[in-house]
């Protein structure tokens, strides 16, 4: 079984016809480089992804012929599966297929051989519901946070009450002010960030999403 080092195995740098950059990781406690508007899409998706422990970029080096190929990320799951990710544009697949295709089959024989699993994810799979909840609820998923334990009884002994809810119905009977139910928003959006609070994450967050203390 291959060993994952997490010490980059290619450096990114600065790119005249891309967007890099880097987004500070609390899963792994560094700043994750990418060097696409893609990969820092797919980096904020898997950051806020309870399913994935740990990941890095630039993970190893897969040799084939004379030459080697990088894959763009590594990924580990809870269920101890473990990923070699490459993320491309749809349209860069088309343009390049030729030139892709022998480094591919080498990281597809490369995690066959190793126990891994090999994917090219494209803007369809990254660029959906789940992207804009990891976005907007990574806001609230800081460790730094600080929540009232009040606050979160008074959530959670509505549930207990009424059972699942809508966001609205939900900050409704929390609270009879305007003010104190904004401040309940905040501790509901942080409930749902880590994990608390269960929704049906293939929709778009909304006042109208249906919650549960379950697992849906």
């Amino acid at each position: 079984m291959v060993r994952i080092s997490f010490k980059k195995q290619r450096e990114i740098g600065f790119s005249p016809v891309s967007l890099t950059g880097g987004v500070k990781s609390e899963k792994n406690d560094a700043i994750i480089d990418f060097e696409s508007s893609l990969e820092r899409d797919f980096i904020i998706k898997i950051e806020y992804d309870h399913n994935v422990v740990r990941y890095c970029e630039q993970p190893i080096k897969i040799y084939y012929d004379d030459k080697y190929y990088v894959p763009d990320f590594y990924v580990e799951l809870k269920n101890g599966k473990k990923k070699l990710i490459e993320i491309k544009y749809i349209e860069d697949l088309k343009e390049n297929k030729s030139v892709y295709k022998r480094k591919f089959k080498a990281a597809a024989e490369f995690c066959f051989q190793n126990g891994l699993e090999f994917l090219i994810l494209s803007e369809i799979d990254i660029r959906d519901y789940k992207l804009y909840n990891a976005k907007f609820f990574l806001n609230y998923k800081s460790k730094k946070n600080i929540i009232p334990f009040g606050d979160l009884k008074i959530i959670r002994s509505v549930f207990w009450s009424e059972g699942d809810l809508s966001v609205s119905k939900l900050i409704e009977l929390s609270a009879v002010s305007k003010e104190r139910r904004g401040q309940l928003l905040y501790v509901l959006w942080w409930m749902i960030a880590n994990d608390y609070v269960y929704f049906n994450n293939n929709s778009k967050i909304g006042m109208d999403t249906i919650l549960s203390l379950s697992k849906l």
